[in-house]
């Protein structure tokens, strides 16, 4: 496994634990560069209530020993649940 598949999925366990359960079964860590974490939401009202959140979580992933500076929360649904929908 390359370190940065390898600090993904650290940083998606660490987001498993501290993020709502509720938000965590509906967004994940989709990349990390440069200190800033970007999660995927499956929609805008996952998305809205996980920026509410930001500073907690930004300070969270410190507190686990992860170097985060920054988060950024996009809107991309999940593609298997969508095919499964759709």
């Amino acid at each position: 496994m390359s370190a940065h598949a390898g600090r993904l999925v650290k940083l998606q366990r660490v987001f498993e634990e501290i993020a709502p359960s509720f938000l965590a079964a509906s967004s994940r860590v989709a990349n990390f560069k440069l200190g800033k974490v970007v999660i995927h939401a499956d929609s805008g009202a996952v998305a809205a209530r996980l920026r509410q959140m930001l500073p907690r979580l930004a300070d969270e992933f410190c507190k686990k020993g992860c170097e985060v500076t920054e988060i950024e929360v996009k809107v991309q649904p999940d593609h298997v649940a969508a095919q499964q929908t759709g």
